[in-house]
């Protein structure tokens, strides 16, 4: 991957991490049309994901303090806790189902359309 690559794929992660569909499904169409680009493996594209969570968790740190100060809030985080565990739980097992479900433009045209309905 080239860095004029990385950065284009940085800007596609920008702009459509917060439109209602995966911007997974968009760095994977992006991917796909980029003539000759081989993907380095997850660990890029989580790093875009971990960079645009850090965004909006600085943006939002002071809802986020108010969230640890309070009872409801604290059940929140635990509820989000368990939620995650469990995601991961059935998600582990079923990772190169999606792993290779993404190398597909199709599947991930399904994905799109399902997460956006």
């Amino acid at each position: 991957m080239t860095l004029w690559q990385a950065a284009l794929l940085g800007i596609l992660q920008c702009v459509t991490e917060f439109l209602p569909v995966s911007s997974s499904g968009h760095l994977a169409l992006a991917q796909m049309l980029i003539p000759g680009f081989e993907q380095p493996g997850v660990v890029f594209d989580s790093t875009l994901h971990a960079g645009t969570a850090g965004a909006v968790v600085w943006f939002e740190r002071r809802r986020i303090m108010d969230i640890f100060t309070s009872v409801a809030g604290r059940r929140l985080l635990a509820l989000m806790a368990l939620g995650t565990v469990a995601t991961a739980v059935v998600a582990f097992p079923l990772r190169h189902v999606a792993e290779a479900a993404f190398t597909r433009a199709a599947w991930v045209g399904v994905g799109l359309i399902v997460t956006g309905c």
